[in-house]
């Protein structure tokens, strides 16, 4: 069964006769080097099997991972909830073994972030972790190239093992959803904000000020708001110089484009509230009643531009650069 598909992989379910090519790559010693031994065709059975047991009882599992240029199977990537018990379990693993013949060229990569974007996405899981030992620095870099965060604090030592083994120590990434549909977010942003031209900033811009002028003073009013202080006039007027002489494409720190993306998904709020009405917020009453509506949503920094924006890609004034 079909999973996922990227730009150069396809990944679906194990099937018998993935049996034999999982096997060469089980006895492969360069594929193996950190891991406790070999593993034999009885070994490479009962590890498909648990895989298959696995999708069954949760829904997920790891996937056979086939290039499909070639239509080989070249691996595996996937999901799959550890056995043993330590500080961070329970909790799901994103793993991935491919053939070393298909090493080198961005496949863990690229099927990787798609697994743990349908992990985010789909399952909504609420955290995904990956591990391995302290000297395996061709794994950690793919961690760390999907996204995953490491704190030396984490690491541990590998249930199983004798303290002396050289594979007791552990290295842990680690990613909760809330982290990574974030940095998905601020990711669609940057994208978004450089496909924009001239009229379209202005408008952004405008949009902007309405927001600020009309929904921010009634927000405020509100019993216990902690509406974000950095959404203060001075410094949304900061950004104008920035859209307006397209500085944005030069941007290379991450918390002001944080910082921007609220207030663009705020305003998307707003938008999405009144000017996709056509109502025009002449009464305090109308001010109101739309403040009142957007306050549950101030602290909901982590919905998803594309589909807050969505009210926005048919309208002239964006003429469908969110697409």
């Amino acid at each position: 069964m079909k999973i996922l598909e990227t730009e150069r992989l396809l990944l679906r379910t194990l099937i018998h006769t993935d049996l034999q090519p999982m096997l060469d790559i089980n006895q492969d010693p360069k594929v193996m080097e950190y891991f406790p031994s070999l593993q034999d065709l009885r070994a490479t059975k009962a590890f498909i099997t648990r895989v298959e047991q696995h999708f069954d009882k949760h829904g997920y599992s790891l996937y056979a991972c086939i290039r499909k240029d070639l239509n080989e199977f070249i691996g595996f990537i996937g999901l799959l909830t550890p056995r043993f018990e330590a500080h961070f379990t329970p909790t799901t693993e994103i793993g991935w073994r491919l053939s070393s013949r298909h090493w080198g060229q961005g496949f863990a990569t690229e099927g990787a972030k798609a697994v743990l974007d349908y992990a985010f996405r789909e399952l909504k899981l609420p955290e995904i972790v990956s591990f391995t030992s302290v000297e395996n620095i061709k794994s950690t870099r793919v961690m760390e190239k999907i996204g995953l965060q490491h704190n030396p604090n984490d690491n541990f030592d590998l249930p199983g093992l004798d303290k002396d083994h050289p594979l007791k120590h552990q290295v842990l990434y680690r990613l909760t959803r809330k982290e990574y549909l974030d940095i998905s977010d601020m990711e669609n942003i940057k994208t978004s904000l450089t496909q924009l031209g001239s009229y379209e900033v202005g408008c952004f811009y405008n949009m902007l000020a309405q927001f600020n002028n009309f929904i921010v003073p009634e927000l405020i009013k509100m019993p216990e708001c902690d509406y974000p202080t950095f959404l203060i006039e001075e410094q949304v007027l900061g950004y104008e110089d920035i859209l307006q002489t397209k500085g944005y494409k030069h941007f290379k720190c991450l918390k002001a484009f944080h910082e921007l993306g609220k207030i663009f998904k705020l305003a998307n709020y707003w938008y999405q509230e009144c000017h996709d009405k056509k109502s025009a917020l002449n009464t305090e009453k109308e001010i109101s009643s739309v403040a009142k509506r957007l306050h549950p949503k101030i602290s909901d920094f982590c919905k998803k531009l594309r589909e807050t924006a969505v009210s926005c890609k048919q309208d002239e004034y964006f003429s469908g650069n969110f697409e």
